[in-house]
């Protein structure tokens, strides 16, 4: 970007003075515009974007350059701009009149040119560091104000699930009998209320890891087209959960493009298209929803460009680059239809951004909306090898004669836990705390021990230490909720031999145990 030169107003009645200092400030690389007479200054300031004013006190034809100075002060598109007098008199009176007017220096005729040049660089510093200072304000302001608005709308976006759970909750916990129809319904809508929950703090603990910059990319090789055709899978069950049956889901996928596998990261891209997807459903009463890919050359590099196509209510032209910025939304809080935190795209563009990709959009009102985002097309040969290879793994979940001591302080991750294992045969123990934790494991086998980190007594940390110093080689699996980049790694260190992160499903569970229960 070519930096713009600034604009220097002279108002001198002399013309070997005022051409004079036109020819210093030229010199010095400034915009000089000079005028003997003081008439429509306002006017030619205003048209002009001056940066600072010389100005004669005493000028010809009875003008008086303190008054046009006042005139300058008194008009709000003027009234910030610098203002240097040029004076021979000396006279305080005189002196004090033309501060009081608004200015915020003076220089002495017969000048010294290094010491106006001086005194106009010194100026227009300052004004520079005022305007940066106005608009790093205005910024802050503008961010305050966003993020009191995303404050309301996460107070009632947590809440709304968190009424769902508790109520619910409490009616099946009433003695009265409801049908076995009314229990699943009240099941479903606390199960579905409490992803709701988690999937709003996740975006703000994912928004958090990207901007301290502790996100961990993680690529491998995938087959493109079934990530595709799972996605498909999962949100046409969405869409009928929804009961938007007069929407459409397409997956649009060329054959001839020839795009099998794709080295990246598989999950951050199913992320991705699941903010994209979920958002088109949010906006989307009728038409369809189109999902796919496309190679494509930036540069002669190749890329895959995927895209999310709707027939839902578009995007202002005005809205379309505040959607992608943190806490931006194409509504403020209290108008909004939607519900949401707004972090979604901005999560999905710093994430296209670690991929090495870009994302747009391309939207009419009422039109419909194309999110469309590039990753680039790599493929790591050996990983494709193993991919092919490697055969699916046989689920064995038969655990019997296995026995696993679980310690944690929350009996409802026991209650939780215990169910999720009920099919498997496993013998499970359970400990309250670390102290008990510790008691139970000296006094007993185990081929398994869960650990929380958080508990009174004696943390998880501690326990941890504790097994690992008894040399029994009885492997650990921390479950807890310290889900922050880089804490599964801490654990590790620390001696665990297994992570997971809570909230756990079933398939978390069992992903994270099996190997240790299956050894014979």
């Amino acid at each position: 970007m070519v930096e713009q030169k600034e604009k220097i107003l002279v108002i001198e009645d002399d013309n070997t003075t005022r051409m004079f200092i036109k020819d210093v400030l030229e010199r010095q690389n400034y915009l000089v515009a000079s005028y003997s007479t003081g008439h429509n200054v306002v006017s030619k300031v205003i048209a002009n974007n001056f940066s600072l004013i010389i100005l004669d006190i005493n000028l010809k034809n009875g003008e008086n350059g303190i008054e046009i100075c006042k005139q300058l002060k008194r008009n709000t598109v003027t009234k910030d701009i610098p203002v240097i007098f040029l004076t021979g008199i000396t006279t305080k009176s005189i002196l004090v009149n033309a501060f009081d007017a608004g200015a915020l220096d003076y220089v002495l005729k017969p000048f010294v040119e290094e010491e106006l040049i001086a005194r106009i660089n010194t100026h227009l510093s300052l004004e520079r560091h005022r305007k940066l200072l106005i608009e790093e304000k205005e910024k802050a302001e503008l961010a305050d104000r966003k993020k009191s608005e995303f404050l309301v709308d996460m107070s009632h976006d947590i809440r709304s699930p968190l009424n769902s759970i508790i109520g619910f909750s409490e009616l099946l916990l009433e003695d009265i009998h409801y049908t076995t129809h009314e229990n699943k319904l009240f099941v479903e809508n606390i199960k579905n209320s409490g992803e709701h929950l988690l999937m709003l703090i996740n975006d703000i603990i994912d928004l958090s890891k990207i901007e301290a910059g502790r996100i961990v990319i993680e690529k491998h090789d995938f087959f493109v087209k079934r990530m595709l055709d799972n996605i498909l899978s999962i949100f046409i069950k969405e869409k009928k959960k929804r009961s938007l049956n007069n929407v459409n889901l397409i997956l649009d996928f060329n054959e001839d493009d020839k795009i099998g596998f794709l080295f990246s990261d598989k999950k951050r891209i199913e992320q991705i298209f699941y903010n994209l997807l979920t958002n088109a459903l949010k906006f989307t009463d009728e038409g369809y929803i189109e999902l796919g890919c496309r190679k494509v050359y930036i540069n002669e590099n190749p890329f895959v460009e995927f895209f999310v196509k709707d027939t839902g209510v578009g995007i202002p032209e005005n809205k379309q680059k505040v959607i992608f910025e943190r806490f931006g939304q194409g509504d403020n809080a209290y108008k909004r239809n939607f519900e949401g935190t707004g972090l979604g795209l901005a999560i999905t563009k710093k994430l296209v951004k670690l991929l090495g990709g870009d994302i747009w959009v391309e939207s009419q009102e009422n039109i419909g909306s194309t999110f469309l985002f590039t990753i680039p097309y790599i493929v790591n040969i050996e990983d494709i090898k193993d991919i092919v290879e490697k055969k699916r793994e046989k689920r064995d979940y038969n655990w019997s004669g296995k026995q696993i001591l679980l310690i944690d302080d929350d009996e409802v991750t026991f209650l939780l836990i215990k169910n999720m294992l009920r099919k498997t045969n496993v013998e499970l123990t359970y400990a309250v705390n670390g102290k008990e934790g510790i008691k139970k494991f000296d006094a007993n086998k185990y081929d398994l021990v869960l650990l929380d980190i958080n508990m009174p007594l004696i943390n998880g940390v501690d326990v941890l230490k504790h097994i690992k110093e008894s040399k029994r080689n009885v492997p650990v699996v921390v479950q807890t909720a310290y889900a922050l980049a880089d804490d599964s790694k801490r654990f590790l260190k620390m001696g665990s031999d297994g992570y997971i992160s809570k909230p756990m499903s079933q398939d978390d569970l069992f992903a994270g145990i099996k190997k240790f229960l299956n050894k014979k």
